[in-house]
């Protein structure tokens, strides 16, 4: 899956707002961009997570809604397992994105074995079960239990020399981290959404003359009602 960076999405947002646009200032800059893509970004994955849900518990399969969820969200990664003391961990590069109200980590889909190993099934699970999944209680069935853990992957009752994993997972995007990568399918649309959000923020937005008669454009809501109307 092509994915595009933030900066790039953002700059692009930018240039497409200016052209719908005609003012004589330019209020807002590229750090607002992108920030407000990043939101747009985390507003149409939660919506989209929401649609999921619903449709998943209609059809009688619970609250693990990554089935439903378009996979274009999702991005590949490879990650290798690391065995510290008999805790198998992998490392994301950047945090799995949450939704709200999800206690079933649906930003991750099951992750799959890349080289050889005798693990078959991948469970998901949860920290609050950790004390069900200890290896040497537990017969040799090949299935191994899985949880994030901020930007780990734990995986117990590991019994098969698990050395790397393959995930697709949606990567947490924040404010102004411009490194974050977005989907190159979902560009246009979260474009869209930041566009409309940019254009009614710049409607809050009002225009007053400094003393060399400069436009100088405020926030309409840090404005003191009483002080336009020249009362103290």
């Amino acid at each position: 899956m092509e994915a595009l960076t933030l900066k790039v999405v953002a700059e692009a947002t930018m240039d497409a707002f200016y052209r719908q646009l005609v003012s004589e200032d330019d209020f807002f800059d590229l750090d607002d961009f992108t920030l407000y893509t990043s939101f747009s970004y985390a507003a149409l994955l939660q919506d989209e997570y929401e649609q999921a849900y619903n449709r998943s518990r209609s059809e009688g399969m619970g609250s693990i809604a990554s089935a439903y969820i378009n996979p274009d969200w999702f991005q590949e990664f490879r990650l290798k397992v690391e065995d510290t003391n008999g805790e198998y961990v992998a490392t994301f590069d950047r945090k799995p994105f949450t939704f709200r109200f999800d206690r079933s980590f649906c930003s991750i889909m099951d992750p799959v074995p890349t080289q050889g190993t005798d693990c078959r099934d991948f469970i998901r699970s949860s920290h609050l079960r950790k004390w069900m999944h200890n290896s040497r209680v537990m017969p040799k069935t090949g299935k191994v239990y899985w949880y994030p853990q901020g930007n780990k992957l734990i995986f117990e009752n590991v019994q098969c020399g698990l050395r790397e994993v393959m995930v697709h997972y949606i990567p947490s995007i924040a404010g102004l981290e411009e490194d974050c990568l977005i989907p190159e399918t979902l560009a246009d649309a979260i474009m869209r959404r930041t566009v409309s959000l940019m254009k009614e923020l710049d409607k809050t937005t009002v225009v007053d003359k400094t003393a060399d008669g400069n436009p100088n454009k405020v926030d309409a809501s840090e404005l003191n009602p009483a002080f336009q109307k020249g009362k103290t």
